[in-house]
């Protein structure tokens, strides 16, 4: 057992479990490397449009759902213990969501991979760490 996992469960042990929940968000979920605690922004330190999935439970969920959205752009999301955001490029978010999506804004200037986050406490961005081919995969696969 390697160190890091020691530690892990040392944590476990010792810290109430809400902490230890907050913890174990720090980390990569499904199709999304963890970046940071607070709001993803790009090279420029601009935020990205989003778009909200309403059912999204976990982190997982999030990353699910926003992969299998079907809308180009997609660079990451962001998530909270209640709240999931889709991020896209600029311009990117349609103007008539898919399915099982409400909330948006389209406001945001952000461009390109995500590449700083803006501290803020409950809040975690993660980046897209799947190939152009991987999503068009995805993406034929929720056609079917």
């Amino acid at each position: 057992m390697n160190i890091s996992r020691l530690v892990l469960l040392a944590t476990k042990i010792f810290i109430p479990s809400s902490i230890v929940s907050v913890r174990a968000v720090k980390q990569d979920v499904n199709g999304f490397s963890f970046v940071g605690e607070g709001f993803c922004q790009d090279k420029d330190e601009r935020y990205y449009d989003y778009m909200s999935p309403w059912s999204a439970k976990s982190h997982d969920d999030c990353g699910s759902l926003c992969l299998g959205s079907g809308v180009d752009g997609l660079v990451g999301i962001e998530a909270t213990s209640s709240t999931c955001y889709c991020l896209f490029e600029d311009n990117y978010v349609p103007s008539i969501l898919p399915i099982g999506f409400v909330g948006v804004n389209i406001n945001y200037k952000g461009t390109g991979d995500i590449e700083n986050f803006k501290n803020n406490t409950g809040s975690y961005c993660y980046e897209i760490n799947v190939s152009d081919t991987e999503f068009d995969i995805l993406q034929a696969k929720r056609l079917f």
